[in-house]
């Protein structure tokens, strides 16, 4: 009975993509009269396909057309599996990286970061959902003792507002960081910037 049914749904679903599709392809014929016929069939078939989710759909398009309808239905249906009816390999890369990475962080799993192909997207999904470094964890985190020191001054430079030691800071992107968020100082305390005076 179970497969009788299972068998059924599969049949009525195909039934109606090939619905679907019949109409798709009426709609296109009226493409010809547009301004721009490819533009015309690119968005009906993009929006059929996404109405659908079946990245199938997308086979009416060629080329980057083709690629970038494939790329809607994977990225509305969250699905990085569905990227790789693309026919372009660096963009089916990059399409399953950018979805795995939003898996990744949504539903904060590091185990999903390492299915993303790009080495810096895959450290920077690792990065996300370990959280920021800080004083407590720098070391487990392996960063080596002279950055640590440096983010232990940076922040003790931020909590006093003094932005020469922020200078004195070794590590380019900490000394930058701490600069950044002391901002232009009040000399005089009056409540105006050096800038604004």
């Amino acid at each position: 009975v179970l497969f009788v049914r299972s068998w059924q749904r599969v049949e009525i679903a195909e039934q109606n993509m090939d619905r679907v599709v019949a109409q798709l392809d009426a709609s296109l014929a009226g493409c010809a009269n547009e301004a721009d016929p490819d533009a015309c069939r690119k968005k009906k078939v993009t929006l059929a396909a996404q109405a659908t989710g079946a990245a199938s759909v997308c086979e009416k398009l060629a080329g980057t057309a083709h690629d970038g309808c494939v790329w809607e239905v994977a990225s509305d249906r969250k699905d990085p599996e569905s990227c790789a009816a693309m026919v372009d390999e660096e963009r089916r890369t990059d399409c399953a990286d950018v979805l795995y990475l939003e898996r990744a962080v949504d539903g904060q799993e590091s185990g999903t970061c390492a299915m993303i192909v790009a080495e810096k997207t895959r450290l920077n999904c690792e990065a996300l959902i370990a959280g920021p470094i800080t004083t407590g964890n720098c070391a487990e985190r392996g960063k080596d003792a002279a950055y640590c020191a440096d983010l232990a001054a940076m922040n003790a430079s931020i909590s006093a507002s003094d932005l020469d030691a922020c200078k004195a800071i070794a590590t380019e992107e900490l000394r930058i960081e701490c600069a950044d968020a002391i901002g232009i100082p009040d000399f005089d305390k009056d409540g105006l910037d050096a800038e604004e005076e």
